[in-house]
């Protein structure tokens, strides 16, 4: 064969050397270090069993590729365990565009993969036929700790995510630009803790939701504990990307995930269920504005009735006069409308209720804007 000529290996002819096991797939490479592979449209699972291939290493553990464009598009690979462990992809594009697993966990652990587009999209995790309850969080883990890309890698639109009890990229190593996203919502959280990044990674439109369980006291709580910490990850790499909707998505999770694993009792919860209320956790205008209204309209019509005046428009005037100089004690004006709307609705002294209800008005009110604040901030931070 002439030195120049292109080494390319089709479908059956790369399945035939792969049977083969790899030993004498590797020796193969080493003789051949520049070549294209591709397993476009292989059903894998027929070739469980081979003697050649142990079945805990099935079906490319430690396996070695040559440089070149290396192809597993629409291939499958049934239910059962799937192995890339420490298997080393060369330079060159890799694809694994529209690959199906099945139920079984995929293992990517300490993989290499060199200079070229690392494509894993419209990945197809399991057959979707998970059932979760309290015993069963799910039967398949995806495992790419450790792996080293030295440049880019894309998991976009993967699909049937939410079957995965792990999906795991703790340690790994990014040369170029990394993308995870998933047309679904994760059935758990990614875990990129530790991952090292020298480009921009995209987590756009990235949902994930952790398990629940009832703790002693009946309350819900995060049944995994590494939770809070992965999602605190996710925050800190949305920041990174300035994407601060993400971010403050993330940090809501983070919260909810470290509830009951920190031990602050009914207080921390009692506070941040009012926070969730006024505002959703700083995410929501309308609550805190809508909450705004209510108070005063609410406190004017209180007012009104303290002051044991008929419901004309004079009355309720001077209701809202008053409860609005209340809720905005710091405006100059707010003075005046204080003064007036006490002088037109009551004519006896004070009583000790009407300045519990004054200041609990300007309490809420202060809280109620510190709310819209924030909300405007988390919105329209540059």
């Amino acid at each position: 064969m002439a030195e120049d000529e292109e080494i390319s290996l089709g479908p059956q002819k790369a399945v035939d050397l792969w049977k083969q096991g790899r030993e004498v797939w590797n020796a193969w490479v080493a003789e051949n270090p520049v070549a294209d592979i591709s397993f476009a449209g292989v059903g894998f699972n027929q070739y469980r069993g081979l003697d050649t291939i142990p079945q805990d290493e099935w079906p490319f553990e430690s396996f070695c590729f040559p440089t070149g464009e290396k192809n597993f598009d629409f291939a499958t690979f049934g239910n059962g365990y799937v192995s890339f462990f420490g298997a080393t992809f060369g330079n060159g594009d890799v694809s694994f565009s529209d690959t199906t697993f099945g139920e079984g966990d995929v293992s990517f652990h300490h993989a290499t993969f060199g200079q070229g587009q690392v494509v894993f999209r419209g990945i197809n995790f399991g057959n979707g036929n998970f059932i979760f309850d309290a015993a069963d969080l799910g039967q398949c883990s995806y495992n790419f700790e450790d792996t080293v890309f030295k440049d880019r890698a894309s998991f976009a639109n993967l699909r049937k995510v939410h079957a995965a009890k792990s999906f795991s990229f703790r340690h790994a190593s990014f040369g170029g630009a990394f993308t995870l996203s998933g047309n679904e919502t994760f059935g758990r959280v990614p875990d990129l803790v530790g991952t090292k990044a020298s480009h921009h990674i995209s987590l756009a439109g990235l949902k994930c939701q952790f398990p629940t369980e009832l703790n002693s006291s009946g309350y819900r709580r995060a049944r995994d504990s590494g939770d809070a910490e992965r999602l605190r990850r996710l925050k800190e790499l949305a920041e990174q990307n300035r994407d601060f909707e993400a971010a403050i998505d993330f940090k809501v999770e983070e919260m909810r995930a470290a509830r009951w694993r920190n031990k602050h009792g009914f207080t921390s919860v009692f506070v941040e269920g009012l926070f969730y209320l006024v505002s959703d956790y700083g995410r929501s205008l309308v609550r805190p504005i809508v909450g705004l209204g209510s108070v005063w309209v609410g406190f004017a019509m209180l007012y009104v009735i303290a002051g044991k005046r008929a419901f004309d428009c004079q009355a309720v005037g001077a209701g809202l006069s008053f409860s609005w100089g209340q809720m905005f004690i710091y405006v100059p004006t707010s003075k005046n409308a204080r003064e007036e709307g006490m002088q037109a609705l009551f004519s006896s002294p004070h009583s000790d209720w009407l300045f519990v209800a004054t200041f609990s008005q300007s309490l809420l009110s202060l809280v109620l804007l510190f709310q819209v604040g924030l909300v405007l901030r988390n919105r329209f931070k540059l």
